[in-house]
């Protein structure tokens, strides 16, 4: 009679789970998902040139500054342009007298006779000729470099040059330098 009982209550667990668990119907849905890269550009100086001595007729520096552009597009270009910030009052372009390199400008002082040159070896401009050096000023459309492919960088020293001249740029107070902050403006296409 045990054996009997065993069955029964085997055959009725089997059968409450069976009602327990009916058939269902499979159910889903899908989601598309679709994109496209944002035109990117990424612009990043390395380095600084802040004890630069002066020294008639000009100084050159080749290897403190180096400018590093990544972009995802072809035709992106890179501009220099002297922004006029921090209370900067001389011409666009000049270095003007500060307290320090990381310092205020100094109010009603003096400049650079000549505005800074500034080249980036290897660049080329929108038409795809080597750009040479460009002189800073307050305009944006100093193209420094430009990328014509679609994937292209670059990566390369900036060379500063600063025409000095004995009558026109004087020897400034201890502690006092001239100083300029130069904005460089990645633009993708």
């Amino acid at each position: 009679m045990k054996t009997k009982s065993m069955i029964l209550v085997g055959v009725l667990i089997i059968a409450l789970a069976a009602m327990a668990a009916p058939v269902m119907a499979a159910d889903s849905t899908t989601a598309t998902v679709a994109g496209n890269a944002e035109a990117t550009i990424d612009v990043s100086v390395e380095g600084t040139l802040t004890a630069w001595t002066l020294t008639p007729p000009s100084v050159t520096d080749s290897t403190s500054v180096d400018l590093v552009v990544k972009a995802n597009t072809a035709g992106w270009h890179v501009a220099v342009v002297d922004a006029m910030g921090d209370g900067k009052q001389v011409a666009a372009g000049r270095m003007q007298e500060a307290v320090s390199a990381a310092g205020a400008y100094v109010a009603d002082a003096g400049s650079m006779d000549a505005a800074l040159v500034i080249s980036a070896p290897g660049g080329v401009n929108g038409a795809g000729a080597a750009v040479g050096d460009v002189t800073l000023s307050g305009a944006a459309a100093n193209y420094i470099v430009n990328g014509a492919s679609a994937t292209s960088t670059y990566d390369g020293d900036l060379t500063f040059t600063q025409a000095v001249s004995y009558t026109g740029d004087p020897v400034l107070a201890d502690n006092h330098v001239y100083k300029i902050v130069v904005t460089f403006v990645g633009t993708p296409a």
